[in-house]
């Protein structure tokens, strides 16, 4: 029979081993999770980032390409219109044209002389990505590729297109090393991470990895995210190199702690053998369990740098903040700990709006939200907060535990989205006061002599009660007039936010409704080339297509007085084409200058006095038709003037 002292010391060392288990796989989950998080959150943040710098700086290709076509081919002004472009680019190294895939045109040309002449569809090492770009009739991006006078870089190529007929490229040489710098992707080192970036090779159609850091380990977890390139598709790779627990220490920690365990198991069975020797031992697991917490606490510190988080006891008092969050708010642990959140609130909540968080977390559910905080200095933030119940082994609460993510860019981003709204609707209120003056002018002018001439007649009873009636009559049709005015411009204004199913006519009609007698009383003839009685379904979200085109007709009317055109007019038509229903307004104001062409839809950009016009409107009549309504809007010169397209989808 077993002794009492061996089935002692057996019991407690299968309870340590399973403790030890149990503690090395939490601590584990917790470290790898949060650096999991926390990797990710650095991906998404870098690739946004790196898809920004490079959408910018091939833009340029695009306007490039944009203004050869526009000038069908001529090439005489390529010099001054370069120049004005890479004033704006940092990463750009030249702009090149190449007429039939031949360079010709470089800028600058200084360094770069070996290029010219350069046959792209000859070329082994560049002709599959050119055909590609010449085939698919897209902004491709080519490379990265040793460049012929020296270096590594990348280019955007815009294939242009003249009638239809393929004229050649428009292209835009990026240094890569220039690029990357710009991106700040270099600073993931100093948050011990190693990146690389990579893409599919067009030739051998296997991965490449053509910049960073190509040694990964295969130990740790990689984290990849595809970029959206022009035309395809690169990928980033980034690897946690700092303090994480890998499967063969993970496998070691559990020997460890096994062996541990036997060991205590063994020393206890010689305590109760001899219990003079109980101090002693106690001192030596004592030290054990010292060396255990250190290093739990190290792994914590390393979270606590990085992770925002905190947490609190039942009565939402603080009792652990992490370094991250110190450093946010502004407060140091000493003056969070033992105080609430109230310290941080904005006094904007309700009463209500806590309560409701407090009731989600107390009934053992997870509390999500953003929240608008004050800092010790006095400034605000935003956090994304996850406010979890905790619960100890009994099941019972003993507290919450908060994980937040800074938002304060993005929120900040969204204020001043919500302040330019209100300024362009302003403007739209103030041009729909004028036209609801011209509207109403007329008829109350009408009514009023109406009116005056009764009394007047019947003061001096040279009336008859047929004629009474038949003013009356003609008063009541004029107030009918105006109560048809009130509900055309309630319609306007009413707020909708949902997608109807809708008449287009109907819509256009309403819009000319509201600017007629304003054309009108300026001497503007409209030219109106719509079929009211057909009867186009459309998905607009009612108001917003009556913005546009209002914004379009006071726009050309203003054009037509300031030039002050003779004979001005204003035509209006419709028409079905493969892309939906196209509406077009044409003016003969003269047209849009070609150099600002392609900046009327950028906010705040305005060729009127600073009186006349705040940029807003066409900006705004984009994000309607583009963003909103799902079509698009766009301008060209004709020989008349200005001359705006509005394509909407139809319904199927």
């Amino acid at each position: 029979m077993l002794k009492k002292e061996k089935i002692i010391s057996i019991i407690v060392t299968i309870i340590l081993i399973y403790i030890s288990h149990n503690l090395i796989e939490s601590n584990n989950y917790n470290i790898e999770s949060n650096i999991d998080n926390l990797s990710k959150e650095v991906l998404s943040s870098q690739a946004n980032v790196l898809e920004r710098t490079i959408s910018r700086n091939t833009k340029s290709a695009i306007i490039l390409g944009e203004h050869i076509k526009i000038l069908n081919g001529d090439m005489s002004s390529f010099e001054s219109f370069s120049k004005m472009l890479l004033s704006e680019l940092k990463s750009v190294n030249n702009l090149q044209l190449a007429p039939n895939a031949v360079v010709e045109k470089i800028y600058p040309l200084k360094g770069n002389e070996k290029a010219i002449g350069h046959d792209l569809f000859k070329d082994d090492a560049r002709k599959k990505e050119a055909f590609l770009t010449k085939k698919s009739h897209k902004l491709t991006l080519a490379g990265p590729f040793t460049l012929l006078q020296g270096g590594v870089g990348i280019v955007a190529r815009k294939p242009v297109y003249i009638n239809d007929k393929f004229w050649g490229f428009a292209s835009a040489l990026i240094i890569l090393d220039d690029l990357i710098k710009n991106t700040n992707i270099n600073e993931l080192k100093e948050k011990k991470y190693i990146f690389r970036l990579k893409r599919i090779h067009p030739d051998t159609e296997k991965m490449d990895i053509f910049y960073g850091n190509k040694s990964f380990s295969s130990e740790q977890k990689i984290y990849t995210k595809s970029l959206k390139v022009p035309n395809g598709t690169w990928y980033l790779d980034i690897q946690y190199t700092g303090v994480y627990l890998s499967n063969s220490l993970i496998f070691t920690l559990y020997s460890v702690s096994i062996l541990i365990s036997i060991l205590l198991g063994y020393l206890l069975f010689i305590i109760l053998n001899r219990p003079r020797e109980l101090e002693k031992l106690n001192l030596l697991l004592e030290k054990k369990v010292q060396e255990q917490t250190k290093k739990i606490q190290s792994n914590l510190d390393l979270i606590g740098n990085y992770v925002l988080y905190s947490r609190t006891d039942t009565e939402g008092v603080i009792t652990e903040v992490s370094e991250a969050y110190c450093n946010l708010t502004g407060y140091s642990r000493e003056e969070l700990l033992g105080n609430t959140h109230s310290i941080l609130k904005e006094s904007n909540y309700s009463s209500e709006f806590y309560e409701n968080m407090w009731n989600t977390i107390k009934s053992g559910k997870t509390w999500t939200g953003e929240l608008k905080n004050v800092a010790k200095s006095g400034h605000d933030f935003w956090v994304n907060s996850m406010i979890s119940p905790e619960y100890d082994e009994n099941k019972s609460l003993v507290g919450f535990i908060a994980i937040r993510q800074d938002i304060t860019a993005k929120k900040t981003f969204e204020e001043k989205q919500v302040d330019y709204f209100q300024n362009a609707k302003m403007v739209a209120m103030g041009e729909m006061i004028g036209n609801i003056a011209h509207q109403w002018r007329q008829p109350l002018s009408a009514i009023s002599s109406l009116a005056s001439g009764l009394i007047f007649e019947k003061k001096a009873n040279i009336i008859d009660d047929e004629s009474v009636y038949k003013k009356l009559g003609n008063i009541v049709d004029y107030t009918l007039h105006l109560s048809k005015t009130i509900d055309t411009f309630r319609d306007f204004l009413r707020v909708r936010k949902s997608v109807e199913k809708t008449n287009l006519e109907d819509r256009i009609s309403a819009s000319k409704m509201i600017i007629d007698a304003t054309l009108k009383e300026k001497g503007i003839y409209l030219i109106d080339n719509i079929n009211y009685e057909k009867k186009t379904e459309v998905n607009l979200i009612i108001g917003q297509l009556e913005q546009v085109l209002l914004n379009i007709f006071n726009n050309a009317k203003d054009a037509l007085l300031e030039e002050e055109i003779v004979n001005p007019w204003i035509k209006l038509e419709s028409y079905t084409s493969n892309k939906g229903i196209v509406i077009t307004i044409e003016d003969n104001a003269g047209g849009i200058p070609e150099k600002i062409m392609p900046h009327i839809f950028e906010p705040y950009f305005t060729t009127k006095h600073q009186t006349l016009g705040t940029g807003l409107g066409l900006n705004m009549s984009y994000r309607i038709i583009n963003e909103s309504l799902k079509g698009n809007i766009y301008a060209k010169n004709t020989e008349n003037g200005a001359k705006f397209y509005i394509e909407l989808p139809l319904i199927n």
